[in-house]
């Protein structure tokens, strides 16, 4: 019997240092029937909506909560806008009020129109559980222009720190919406 979110305390995390992607290992614990987040300090085959590659080299955040939400499957789609919604509001957060941070729905979050982290959902057809792979620019690893980094604002900030708050707020917010609509 699995967990629903509105049951949950924080999920255990599973710390690996690299994956091809860390959507595709969660789905290896789909028996196990209990949450999870996994990260990988880098994805060799990270990807995002469409099977578009998402670049994932050291420096990121890159995880994937699996969860059993207390839902109809029919809803799982808002998932993607709540998550986007709590990693937007975590980065105004974090980098203060200057910088324009918003989500570009139904999966980005950009700041100061750049992308800065982008969100993918994968389940199957009839089942109980999503995984919620995010993945966040961190660590400025390149010159990509289009690109935003929350150490261009937050020197201080590290794919650890930030995977704290955020499984954090998500566990929240999804046990939050669970409860109003019960």
């Amino acid at each position: 019997m699995s967990t629903p979110i509105s049951e949950m305390e924080l999920p255990p995390i599973i710390h690996l240092n690299s994956l091809p992607s860390t959507n595709d290992y969660a789905k290896t614990l789909v028996a196990g029937g209990k949450a999870v987040v996994v990260v990988a300090d880098e994805q060799t085959a990270g990807k995002g909506q469409f099977d578009r590659r998402w670049s994932s080299p050291p420096g990121g955040l890159y995880c994937s909560f699996l969860l059993w939400p207390d839902c109809d499957s029919a809803d799982f789609t808002r998932l993607s806008l709540a998550t986007a919604e709590v990693v937007a509001d975590l980065t105004r957060d974090m980098v203060g009020a200057a910088p324009d941070v918003y989500v570009k729905a139904p999966n980005d979050v950009y700041l100061d129109d750049k992308k800065l982290a982008g969100i993918l959902l994968e389940t199957r057809a009839a089942a109980s559980w999503v995984i919620i792979g995010i993945g966040i620019n961190i660590k400025r690893i390149d010159d990509a222009p289009s690109f935003a980094y929350l150490t261009d604002y937050l020197p201080a900030a590290t794919p650890s720190t930030v995977l704290d708050v955020l499984t954090s707020r998500l566990t929240s917010r999804l046990c939050g919406a669970q409860r109003k609509e019960a």
